[in-house]
Order: structure tokens, then C-alpha cells, then sequence
């Protein structure tokens, strides 16, 4: 059953040298920053924000820039390995997700309690033992240092549907 999220693309590549095995990287056009989760939408509802959608939302390109690595969603149990963005662009990003949430409040269904900005960058199936604990922790310290920034121009509404996501509407 799809779910459905309001974010951006997010195509970074400078942490994927340091990538090793178990982990694998996550295709470029599959990489996202997920700004508001709207959980799964009767068909009613789709059309309603499609609708939504077309009144228009004031949003002007923002430039974030990434800067480390973590681990989620514990350096205890560290399946993904994820970009994260300097501390003032999360500011940046807490106020654009507090816009959505107040204009498409109506479909807003999972408020988590903390907001944690992050592009996932790679995943793991492996077994979180110590042995992965520590590659993830290398691979994170390797990273520190690494800088990329993009220009986030486009808010989408996505489609995720079996571990896959596609933007159908821009915002």
C-alpha cells in the first residue's frame, strides 16, 4: 500500500567514495529529504491535495549544506548512513516543515516528536552486531570534513511504494 511525503530531492555524492562493504549505496534518483509524512491517502484525499497542491504554497529555493554523516536510527542498530545538514540549515528546514505541516494540515497524519533532517545515503541489511557498529562508526569519522551543498528549489509531493519513491506533483 503506498504512503505518501512532501520533500525534496536531494542527489548528494560526495560521501559515497567512503562507502564500504556491507552497506550499498542508495540510487541517486531515489535519495530524498522528507520534510512532512502524510502516511497512506484514500483516493478522495488524493484529489482534495491535488487541489491543495494547486493553490500554491510561497516557497523560495533554500541552500542547505550538508556537512557529516550519522548513523540511523542508532549507532546501535546503524542500517542507514545518512548526510546531515549544518546545524543552521536544519533552522532553515524546521521552519519550511512547520509551513507545510500549517498548510496541508489536514492530511498531516505522523508528527514525529523531533525533527531530524537527513538524506539517507546508504543501507545495510546486515545484522547490527558490533562488527557493523564499528564500519559504520570508520566509515562516519572518514566522512568528517566532506562538504556539499545543494540549492533545494522544488518541493514534491512522493508516491513511496515497496522501498521505492517517485515525485508525482511539484509543489
Amino acid at each position: 500500500m503506498p504512503t505518501y511525503f512532501i520533500g525534496f530531492l536531494t542527489p548528494l555524492r560526495k560521501f559515497d567514495a567512503f562507502i564500504i562493504d556491507p552497506y550499498k549505496p542508495i540510487p541517486l534518483d531515489q535519495r530524498h529529504l522528507t520534510l512532512v509524512y502524510l502516511g497512506y491517502l484514500k483516493n478522495s484525499e488524493k484529489r482534495d491535495l491535488s487541489y491543495r497542491i494547486g493553490e500554491g504554497l510561497d516557497f523560495k529555493a533554500i541552500r542547505i549544506v550538508f556537512t557529516s554523516l550519522g548513523v540511523f536510527p542508532s549507532t546501535r542498530k546503524p542500517k542507514y548512513l545518512a548526510a546531515l545538514p549544518e546545524p543552521r540549515d536544519v533552522d532553515k528546514l524546521l521552519s519550511l516543515r512547520r509551513r507545510l505541516e500549517e498548510f496541508f494540515k489536514e492530511y498531516v497524519k505522523d508528527r514525529y516528536e523531533e525533527f531530524k533532517p537527513h538524506v539517507s545515503i546508504a543501507y545495510t541489511k546486515s545484522k547490527a552486531d558490533l562488527e557493523l557498529q564499528k564500519k559504520a562508526a570508520k566509515i562516519v569519522k572518514k566522512c568528517r570534513g566532506i562538504k556539499e551543498s545543494l540549492t533545494l528549489d522544488k518541493l514534491y509531493l512522493f508516491k513511496a511504494e515497496k522501498g521505492s519513491i517517485s515525485p508525482i506533483f511539484v509543489i
